[in-house]
Formats: C-alpha cells, sequence, structure tokens
C-alpha cells in the first residue's frame, strides 16, 4: 500500500502543478517535501491529496477496513537554504523512528507537549 500512496501522492501533485521532493512514512503518518502551487490553499493542496489517495486505495485494495486519513495534518515551512535537510530527513524517516533520532521541529512532536 506504502507505495501506491507514494506513487498516487507525487501524480496528484503533479496534477495540481506542485513539485514534491521527497515523501515517506511510517505506519500512522506521512511527511512530504513538496512546493505548492502558489494559487492554493495549502489545506485545498492536502485535501486533494488525501482524498485522491484515500480513494484511489479503497477501490484498488481489497482491505478489511477502509483506509482513511486523520483530519488534521501538520505543515511546517522551509526555504531553499534547508531544502537538503529536509529532504533527507523524509528520506530517512524510517529510520529516524526506528533508531529513536526523530528531530522534533520536523515531526512537530512540540504540539503535543503544549497544555
Amino acid at each position: 500500500m506504502e507505495i501506491m500512496i507514494f506513487d498516487l501522492v507525487r501524480q496528484k501533485a503533479k496534477d495540481l502543478k506542485s513539485e514534491v521532493f521527497a515523501v515517506n512514512g511510517i505506519s500512522d503518518h506521512i511527511h512530504i517535501a513538496v512546493s505548492i502551487n502558489p494559487s492554493m490553499a495549502v489545506s485545498q493542496f492536502v485535501g486533494e491529496i488525501k482524498g485522491r489517495t484515500s480513494f484511489e486505495v479503497n477501490r484498488h485494495l481489497n482491505l478489511s477496513e477502509r483506509f482513511t486519513w486523520q483530519e488534521s495534518f501538520g505543515v511546517l515551512t522551509f526555504g531553499k537554504r534547508n531544502m537538503e535537510v529536509v529532504c533527507d530527513y523524509v528520506n530517512q524517516q524510517k529510520q529516524h523512528h526506528m533508531t529513536g533520532t526523530t528531530n522534533r521541529w520536523l515531526e512537530n512532536d512540540r504540539l503535543e507537549d503544549s497544555p
């Protein structure tokens, strides 16, 4: 399912005139380093990605439960200067989670620590 989802993310982003630089994930979330078409709101982009992937996964795979995304999402912005670091982190996301070397800023964990 993972390969299908990542391919769908890339294709839908391309359809939306946006560029995916890196995509990776673990069982409960994915990260996408992307340049979103400036004429589109971030929430619209995320909604389109979630809608396309869940529709296609449920249409093509015979799962015991329907595939759905959580309602919320996190967004972090970064510039060209940080592109290599962010893409490297996304590409190594599984390893970071397995080895406990996640980056709180890139994982957006700091929101969970808020009162």
